[in-house]
């Protein structure tokens, strides 16, 4: 039964829900969702266990005036002879309410009540099972009243089974993401690796961030002022040029700048990206990769019409094969590397603004990159170096069960 509720009480259900697409902290997820749930479901306390990939192990994710001590004593002793362990556990129901479990009587005479429940003052109980894709047990939310107050109605169970999807979505998006942040950052990974030399500009053309080979070749160049000093002069003169042609033409809705220049002994590969505000201005900022291979045709990193086709199909078989990327993350990302803004993406697919920005939280988990920015960075790689090439695409997903 869908609830009726109120324009409030729908704003608030959006807000909970565009929580679970954005937020990847387990723990301020849950917490941030057990805080504003309270204003559609009222309770007097309330707790988020989460398992260990469906096993019954668990722990506290987040509580409401549960405090400490109720918590350890209810997983330590109580979670035993809790009558609804069997509902919690094998049951595939989602929603439910203790007070349509059992009787009564049976449920006053329980040990569990007489020590537990009536010690915390806690008369109705309203439980969400939370079930993954593959219909492991991901988490059990419990809201607790005491007999001061009714229990819950039809209408808050059924804004629970409401929510339930979209929780359990969002417990899985936070664990694949956090698994891949531990496993290693994609981007940052290669970013610090490269064998080339990579140096970051701001829009003030002054240098922001270097990966380690930048690192070393800066410190040598220090015993070389002369060279030193060539070396920022090319780039910052290349960066200045592509910033006034970009301020001249004041659109930052086309695909990135990207220019190749000869530098000291060897080549500069420079790409600009557009940042625009909420207000319009732009800002910038630039991106060098420096080899020491020799400077010849400035379309080489780039190779013109089949080959550079042939690289890009590669990249997104990639992204298909390697990262599961479905076939609307797979547009939405097409888009985003051609310059298209939120907007004007969701307008093309004639799709919400919210579900463009699902989609790319989701594309963005499955690489285990943060922003477009960081996007960008890896296509911009992919299409420069052979060697990344090889390692992007070699690279093999870890965490099978929660794909």
């Amino acid at each position: 039964m869908e609830p009726t509720l109120n324009l409030s009480e729908m704003n608030t259900l959006m807000d909970i829900v565009f929580l679970f697409q954005s937020v990847r902290d387990l723990n301020v997820m849950s917490q941030k969702f057990l805080q504003m749930l309270g204003k559609i479901v009222p309770y007097e306390k309330a707790v988020v266990f989460l398992y260990q990939e469906g096993h019954r192990q668990c722990s506290p994710c987040a509580e409401v005036r549960c405090g400490g001590t109720m918590i350890r004593e209810y997983l330590s002793t109580y979670s035993q002879l809790d009558y609804l362990s069997w509902q919690i556990f094998q049951s595939q129901e989602k929603v439910f309410l203790e007070s349509s479990r059992i009787r009564p009587e049976e449920r006053q005479n329980s040990r569990f009540y007489q020590e537990f429940l009536r010690k915390y003052d806690v008369e109705y109980r309203l439980i969400l099972n939370s079930r993954g894709s593959s219909g492991a047990l991901l988490g059990t939310v419990m809201l607790f009243r005491s007999q001061i107050f009714t229990d819950f109605s039809p209408k808050e169970v059924a804004v629970m089974e409401r929510l339930h999807d979209h929780f359990s979505a969002g417990i899985e998006t936070a664990i694949r993401f956090n698994h891949l942040a531990v496993q290693a950052d994609l981007a940052q990974k290669v970013y610090k690796t490269i064998p080339d030399v990579m140096v970051i500009l701001d829009g003030t053309l002054a240098v922001r961030e270097g990966n380690e080979s930048a690192e070393r070749f800066l410190l040598q160049l220090e015993s070389s002022p002369a060279r030193q000093r060539e070396f920022f002069r090319t780039i910052r003169n290349c960066c200045q040029e592509m910033k006034e042609d970009g301020e001249l033409s004041g659109d930052a809705s086309g695909p990135p700048d990207f220019r190749q220049i000869p530098l000291l002994d060897g080549t500069a590969k420079v790409s600009m990206i557009v940042h625009p505000d909420v207000q319009g201005a732009l800002s910038y900022e630039f991106v060098v990769i420096f080899s020491q291979e020799k400077f010849h045709d400035p379309d080489r990193s780039l190779p013109p019409g089949p080959a550079a086709e042939q690289i890009q199909q590669r990249f997104f078989q990639t992204l298909r094969r390697q990262y599961s990327l479905t076939n609307r993350e797979l547009d939405l990302i097409r888009l985003a590397l051609e310059g298209m803004e939120n907007q004007k993406i969701a307008e093309t697919l004639h799709i919400s603004l919210f579900t463009v920005k699902s989609h790319f939280q989701n594309g963005y988990a499955k690489l285990g990159v943060k922003s477009r920015q960081e996007l960008f960075l890896t296509y911009m790689k992919y299409l420069i170096s052979e060697q990344f090439r090889q390692e992007f695409d070699a690279q093999t997903r870890k965490d099978d069960y929660l794909w």
